[in-house]
């Protein structure tokens, strides 16, 4: 099993959507939405999390049509090592 990210859905989306990923070991999550300049506009902290599938709901009705980076950053919580995932999402009003 390896780290994986689905794209969200639905895609396009307003005002919320749904990303899911996978987690081959127990990792500390927090997931981050920018915008195309690079401005983070949303940050969940998941915590400590062990391997499976997760699910993140995003609520963006406060932000703008446009395109927007989803990114679930995993810390391994034995090793250390990081890994980031990374899905764009379209916002349309």
């Amino acid at each position: 099993e390896n780290y994986s990210i689905n794209q969200n859905y639905p895609n396009p989306f307003n005002p919320s959507t749904k990303v899911s990923f996978s987690l081959p070991e127990e990792n500390e999550v927090v997931i981050r939405v920018f915008n195309t300049m690079g401005e983070l506009v949303k940050e969940f902290n998941r915590g400590i999390l062990p391997h499976g599938y997760f699910d993140q709901d995003i609520e963006m009705g406060d932000s703008p049509s446009g395109i927007y980076f989803c990114q679930v950053f995993c810390t391994n919580t034995v090793s250390g090592r990081t890994k980031a995932l990374m899905t764009k999402m379209v916002l349309l009003k």
